[in-house]
């Protein structure tokens, strides 16, 4: 039920876009250090989240809402600055 819904999630406007990548490296991170209770199909989920976050570089370059405010870029500085702790952390690439 929770992959279902981070899939849904990113067929969404650039707030559940972001909110999806948020979970899925929160996912990430859980299952790296043994406290997630499940696993979800990376394969899947990744790809659709990169595809996902290829499609919508525009729009989450012009979304501030949020927390996203805080980065140059928008969502999309959030969207980089995890892809790089994911490369460091678990040697994936969510670009």
């Amino acid at each position: 039920m929770f992959e279902d819904t981070i899939l849904e999630m990113m067929d969404g406007e650039p707030f559940d876009i972001y909110v999806a990548l948020f979970l899925v490296f929160n996912q990430l991170r859980y299952e790296h250090d043994g406290r997630s209770s499940f696993v979800i199909d990376r394969d899947k989920v990744l790809k659709k989240l990169r595809q996902t976050l290829i499609n919508n570089k525009e729009k989450l370059m012009n979304y501030f809402e949020w927390a996203c405010g805080n980065y140059e870029g928008g969502a999309w500085g959030e969207v980089v600055r995890i892809d790089e702790l994911c490369k460091e952390k678990f040697n994936i690439s969510i670009l």
